[in-house]
C-alpha cells in the first residue's frame, strides 16, 4: 500500500498547535502558593486532589488530528497494477503481465486437471497471453525472479437481459430463439433486476427528456433517407464483421445515423450502423430489403449483444472503502476513543468532529475549465480530497483515461453536463481518410453561409461541396458556425512501372491516387514495399530485380503483371515472373497464332444450302472461340483474289466485314487459284496451312502436279467438301499428291463439327470471352464491389499448364471460368496477373469502367496490406499537455512500432505507443500540441483529432464513461479538524 496527502499543506498546523499545547504544559507547572482552608463537608476534607496531568503524551490526539486534516488516504501498491486482463466478444481472456524482474513461467490450474505451462512471448518486459474461455475456480500461476504468485482468472459473464421495444418478427425470432439457448432474457419494462439492453428505436431528436443510460441497439426510423445505398466494406480489422460481407446486402430504405463513429457506411460516406454513447445505432430495420432471408445479420447483431453485455473494464486494482476514506475512519475512530474515555465532558470537542465529518460528505464540483487556473500540482488527481467530482461540458476535451481511471481509484467522480440547446445532429464529414481525388460531402445539421477549406500548405479558399482534392496532408473544413473538422488525403500510391515501349498499361495509372515513375536501370524496387506497385507488360528485369522480387513481395508490395500483348523474350524474366505470379506467363511468339489461310469457292455451282454452309462455315472459322488468329482469306471463281493478305490479325469484327464479300456467282477454277496463291504462302513466314471450303465441282486440271508443288512449298492442305452433292476426283487427287487431308460436310452442322477438329479449343492464345463478368466473392479484392461489369473482349488462353504449379486464385472469370485476373499471396503482398491487355480491340467498348474497377481492386491490394485505418484521438491532460491514444484489437500484444507523428507542415517527433495491463488502446507519452495530427506506426496509420466529451462513448475501446459518481463518505473538513485540536488542548478532559 502507498499513501497519498491530499491537503498537505494542513499539516504545517501541528507546528502552532504543538507550541500551544507547550504552553498550555508550561503553564501547568508554574510555582504555585496553597493556601489551607477549612471545608465544610467531610467527605471534601478526606479526598486527595490529584495534580493536574501535564504528559506530553495527552497532545497524542492534537498530532493526529494535524495528521488527518493533510488527508491521508491509502493506495493499492503500483506492483500491483502490473497484470491485467480483457475479453473478447467471443469470451476469450487477454491476459497482459508488465514485470519488469524476468517472467520465467507461467501454469494453468483448471479444478481437478494437473498444470499446464504456457507458451508465451515478451517484449521490453510486457508479456499477453490468450486463453480461451475457462471454467470457474481457474487459476494461473506466474512465476519471476522475484517470486511466485497465484491469480483467479474472472469468471464468465452472466446471462444478459434484453428488452426489446419494437414489431420486427425477424427480431423477435432472433430473440427468441437466444433466450431458448439460455444465453440471453427476455425482459419486461418494469421487471426487477439487473438493467437490461435496450433494442428499440432510435430517439427522437425532438424529445425533451433526457437520453437514457441503458445500453441499447437502436434503430433509426427518420432523418435524412438513403433509398437503396449501395454498402461500403467494413474498415478492416473490425472484429465485428469477420467473416460478413455487409456489401451484399440488399436494403431497400436507410436513414443516415447522426451520431456516433460509423462502422458501416454507404458509397456515398452516410454512416448505416454506428456505435454510439450507449451502445449501437443501425440506419436500417434487420429486415429491410433482403435481410430477412439472410443468416449473417444475426451473427452481428448478436457480437453487439455479447460486447454490450461484457461491459467490465479490466481498471487498475480497487482499492477497499476503507483505505480511501482512511482519514474518515481514523478521524470516527479517535473520537469514539477518546469519548469513550472522557464521556460527555468532550461535547464541544465532538461537535467540531461532526461538523468537520458532515461538511466533508459534500460533493464538491470542480469544473474542467477551471482546472487550467490552478497551479500546475493541483490540477492533478492528488489534490481532489475525497467526494470531488469533475464537470465536463460536451464540448471540452477527454482526459488520458488513466487520470480518469486515478479518479475512481481515489473514490472521485465525473459527470458531463449535455447541452439542452442547439443542434443535436452537428454537421460531419462522410470521410476522414481518403485517397487523393477522393468526393467528401458533409451530413447532419448543415449551417448556412460561408465555407472555408485550409490546405495542407496553409492556404485558404472557399469551400464549394462536394470536396475533391488530390494534395496529400492534412485538410481543414471550417464552417460558418465556426467548427473545425479536418481530413487526411493520402498520399498516392507509387507505381513503379517496368513496360515496353509500345505498352498501353500507364493509361490504367491515370488516377489521383497513383503516383507512376519508371523502373531504374539498377532494378531497384519500391521501397517502402508495403503500399508500393509494380506493373510489368514487356521490359526486361534486371537480375536484381528478379532476385528480390520475392522478398519484396512478401514485404507487402503488388506485382501487377500483364500477360497479353507483351513482347519480352527474356527467359529469365519470363520464368520468374510466372513462379511469382504462379499462373503461366506465354511468350509473345505464342500469343497471336498464326493459322495460315483460308481459299473459299465462290463459284455458281455452291448455291442453296451449300451456299449457306460456306458462309456460315467461313464465318464459324473467323469468330470462333479464339479471337485475334492471324489468317488470309482468299476466293475464287475463275481466279483467287485476296480478302484477307496472309497474317493478318482477326478480331471479332473481321467477319462481319467478311460477310458481305463472300457471295457465289461465276466459273470455278480450282487449280488457277491454287497456283496464284502457292507463291504467296511460299514466301509467308508463319503457318503455311491452305483450309479449301469447295463443293469439288471445277474445270480439270493437272492436279497431280498442282499437289506436289503445294508439298515442296510445305503447304498442309485440308479440303473440306460442302454440300449434300459433292465431286470428290479432284479434291481425292489433290490430297493424294500433296500428301494432305480430305473430309465432308453435308450440313451446317457437320461443317462446324469439323472445323472445330481444325481448331482445337485447348489451343494457346487470344481467346474471346464469355459474358457475364464474375467476381469471386470470397478474394478480398472485389469486397463490397459488386456492381455488373462489362468483360474484356478477349483474354490470353495460355492453353494446358501445370496445375501443380499454377495455383493462382481467381479473382475475376467469365462464363466459362476463364481466367481474367488472378492473385498469389505471397507474405504481405500480392502478385496479380491480367490475362487480357489494354489495347481498345482487346478490352471492347466498355473499357472505361472495366480500367475504374481493376483501379480499385489495385488500390485495395496495395492499401489493405499497407496503412489500415483505425479509430484514433488526442487526449488532454489536465496541465495542458496532449497524448495521441490508439485503438488496440484484441488480438495485438502490449507494445507497437513508435508512432511518427506530423501536422500541417511540422513534424513533430516520434513516440513510443504502449498498452497498459488490461487496457484496449495504446498511448504515447505527452507532446505540446493540440491541433490535428497524422500518425504512423509500422503498417497502420491515420488522423487524430481532439477527443471531445459528446462523442467519447462511441470509442468503447477507451473503457471510460460520462459519469461517475464519486464514493460516498467524503473527507472530514480540515479546518475544523484543527479547530477540533484546540479544544482539545484547552479542554479540562485533556487535563485529567
Amino acid at each position: 500500500m502507498t499513501i497519498e496527502w491530499v491537503t498537505p499543506h494542513w499539516i504545517w498546523a501541528m507546528i502552532p498547535l504543538l507550541l500551544i499545547g507547550w504552553w498550555y504544559l508550561r503553564r501547568g507547572q508554574r510555582p504555585s502558593s496553597f493556601r489551607n482552608v477549612a471545608s465544610l463537608q467531610l467527605w471534601d476534607r478526606l479526598k486527595v486532589v490529584a495534580p493536574p496531568s501535564n504528559h506530553w503524551f495527552t497532545l497524542l490526539p492534537v498530532v493526529m488530528l494535524a495528521l488527518l486534516s493533510g488527508g491521508p488516504r491509502l493506495l493499492d501498491s503500483p506492483k500491483q497494477k502490473e497484470i491485467g486482463w480483457n475479453r473478447s466478444i467471443a469470451g476469450d481472456l487477454r491476459l497482459d503481465l508488465h514485470i519488469p524482474d524476468g517472467l520465467e513461467e507461467i501454469q494453468i490450474q483448471s479444478p481437478n486437471k494437473p498444470a499446464v505451462s504456457l507458451d508465451f512471448e515478451t517484449y521490453r518486459d510486457k508479456t499477453s497471453i490468450w486463453l480461451p474461455e475457462t471454467p470457474p475456480d481457474t487459476f494461473l500461476r506466474i512465476r519471476s525472479e522475484e517470486g511466485e504468485r497465484t491469480i483467479a482468472l474472472p469468471p464468465s459473464s452472466k446471462k444478459t437481459r434484453v428488452l426489446y421495444q419494437g414489431e420486427s418478427p425477424s427480431m423477435n425470432s432472433l430473440l427468441n430463439a437466444l433466450e431458448l439457448e439460455g444465453w440471453i432474457e427476455r425482459a419486461n419494462v418494469g421487471d426487477p433486476g439487473a438493467d437490461p439492453i435496450v433494442i428499440g428505436p432510435y430517439p427522437n431528436p425532438t424529445q425533451s427528456e433526457a437520453p437514457s443510460t441503458l445500453p441499447h441497439i437502436a434503430f433509426c426510423e427518420d432523418g435524412q433517407e438513403i433509398f437503396l445505398p449501395l454498402i461500403d466494406p467494413p474498415l478492416p480489422g473490425e472484429p465485428l464483421f469477420e467473416g460478413i460481407d455487409p456489401g451484399s446486402w440488399t436494403v431497400t430504405t436507410a436513414f443516415a445515423v447522426p451520431e456516433g463513429r460509423p462502422l458501416l457506411k454507404s458509397s456515398a460516406g452516410l454512416p448505416l450502423i454506428s456505435r454510439t454513447a450507449s451502445g449501437f445505432a443501425w440506419g436500417f430495420q434487420p429486415d429491410s430489403g433482403d435481410l430477412a432471408g439472410r443468416s449473417d445479420w444475426p451473427i452481428l447483431m448478436i457480437r453487439m449483444l455479447i460486447e454490450l453485455s461484457n461491459t467490465e473494464i479490466s481498471d487498475v486494482s480497487h482499492s477497499q472503502w476503507g483505505f480511501r476514506h482512511f482519514t474518515l475512519v481514523c478521524t470516527v475512530l479517535l473520537t469514539l476513543i477518546l469519548w469513550a474515555l472522557n464521556g460527555i465532558a468532550l461535547w464541544p470537542f465532538l461537535l467540531l468532529i461532526l461538523c468537520a465529518v458532515f461538511l466533508g460528505n459534500r460533493t464538491t464540483d470542480v469544473a474542467w475549465s477551471d482546472l487550467s487556473k490552478r497551479p500546475a500540482q493541483q490540477r492533478q488527481s492528488v489534490s481532489f480530497p475525497m467526494g470531488t467530482r469533475i464537470v465536463f461540458q460536451e464540448s471540452d476535451p477527454v482526459p488520458p483515461p488513466e487520470w480518469l481511471h486515478s479518479l475512481a481509484e481515489k473514490g472521485l467522480g465525473w459527470t458531463v453536463e449535455r447541452s439542452t440547446s442547439g443542434s443535436r445532429q452537428p454537421w460531419r464529414l462522410t470521410n476522414r481518410i481518403v485517397p487523393p481525388g477522393t468526393s467528401i460531402d458533409v451530413f447532419g445539421d448543415i449551417p448556412e453561409g460561408d465555407w472555408k477549406l485550409t490546405s495542407p500548405s496553409g492556404a485558404e479558399e472557399a469551400l464549394v461541396w462536394p470536396i475533391q482534392k488530390s494534395e496529400p496532408g492534412i485538410w481543414s473544413v471550417i464552417g460558418p458556425d465556426g467548427k473545425k473538422n479536418s481530413f487526411l488525403i493520402r498520399s498516392p500510391i507509387p507505381v513503379t512501372l517496368a513496360l515496353s515501349e509500345d505498352s498501353s498499361v500507364e493509361s490504367l495509372f491515370q488516377d489521383p491516387r497513383f503516383k507512376t515513375s519508371l523502373l531504374n536501370s539498377s532494378g531497384t524496387l519500391p521501397d517502402p514495399p508495403a503500399g508500393s506497385v509494380l506493373a510489368w507488360q514487356g521490359q526486361t528485369l534486371p537480375e536484381k530485380t528478379l532476385t528480390e522480387l520475392r522478398s519484396w513481395i512478401e514485404s507487402g508490395g503488388v506485382l501487377f503483371a500483364v500477360s497479353g500483348d507483351h513482347d519480352c523474350e527474356d527467359e529469365r524474366t519470363l520464368e520468374a515472373l510466372e513462379e511469382v505470379l504462379s499462373a503461366p506467363l506465354p511468350p509473345m511468339e505464342d500469343q497471336d497464332l498464326d493459322m495460315g489461310v483460308i481459299l473459299l469457292d465462290l463459284s455458281g455451282s455452291l448455291i442453296g444450302e451449300s451456299a449457306t454452309t460456306l458462309l456460315e462455315s467461313t464465318l464459324a472459322i473467323l469468330d470462333t472461340s479464339h479471337t485475334a488468329l492471324r489468317w488470309g482469306v482468299a476466293g475464287f471463281r475463275t481466279e483467287a483474289e485476296w480478302l484477307l493478305k496472309p497474317g493478318t490479325p482477326v478480331s471479332s469484327g473481321t467477319a462481319g466485314l467478311l460477310e458481305g464479300e463472300i457471295r457465289s456467282g461465276g466459273g470455278t477454277r480450282l487449280g488457277s487459284a491454287l497456283q496464284q496463291i502457292t507463291p504467296d504462302l511460299r514466301q509467308h513466314e508463319g503457318s503455311k496451312r491452305l483450309l479449301v471450303l469447295t463443293d469439288g465441282r471445277t474445270v480439270p486440271a493437272n492436279w497431280t502436279e498442282i499437289g506436289k508443288n503445294m508439298a515442296a512449298a510445305g503447304v498442309q492442305l485440308e479440303i473440306l467438301l460442302i454440300g449434300e452433292s459433292v465431286d470428290r476426283n479432284a479434291a481425292e487427287e489433290l490430297t493424294r499428291s500433296s500428301g494432305g487431308s480430305l473430309d465432308w460436310a453435308a450440313t451446317t452442322p457437320e461443317a462446324l463439327d469439323k472445323i472445330s477438329i481444325w481448331i482445337p479449343e485447348d489451343l494457346p492464345g487470344w481467346k474471346k470471352t464469355t459474358p457475364p463478368l464474375i467476381q469471386n466473392e470470397a478474394s478480398p479484392l472485389v469486397s463490397g464491389l459488386s456492381a455488373p461489369l462489362s468483360l474484356p473482349r478477349q483474354i490470353l488462353d495460355p492453353g494446358e499448364s501445370d496445375s501443380s504449379l499454377h495455383t493462382a486464385t481467381e479473382v475475376w472469370t467469365d462464363r466459362g471460368d476463364n481466367m481474367i485476373l488472378s492473385s498469389h499471396s505471397s507474405g504481405l503482398g500480392q502478385a496479380l496477373l491480367w490475362w487480357s491487355s489494354f489495347e481498345a480491340s482487346r478490352l471492347g467498348e466498355s473499357a472505361s469502367p472495366l480500367i475504374q474497377r481493376l483501379r480499385d481492386v489495385l488500390a485495395t491490394a496495395s492499401g489493405q496490406k499497407a496503412q489500415r485505418e483505425i479509430a484514433s484521438g488526442l487526449f488532454q491532460s489536465p496541465n495542458g499537455m496532449t497524448s495521441l491514444g490508439l485503438e488496440r484489437n484484441f488480438g495485438e500484444v502490449a507494445t507497437l512500432d513508435p508512432a511518427v507523428l506530423s501536422s500541417t507542415n511540422s513534424q513533430l517527433g516520434e513516440l513510443a505507443l504502449v498498452s497498459a495491463p488490461g487496457m484496449n488502446y495504446f498511448k504515447t507519452e505527452e507532446f505540446n500540441h493540440r491541433e490535428t495530427v497524422h500518425w504512423t506506426t509500422g503498417s497502420l496509420s491515420g488522423i487524430a483529432l481532439e477527443f471531445k466529451w459528446r462523442e467519447i462513448e462511441s470509442q468503447p475501446w477507451l473503457g471510460i464513461s460520462s459519469t461517475r459518481k464519486p464514493s460516498p463518505g467524503g473527507q472530514p473538513w480540515p479546518p475544523l479538524l484543527i479547530a477540533a485540536a484546540l479544544v482539545w488542548i484547552s479542554s479540562r478532559a485533556r487535563q485529567r
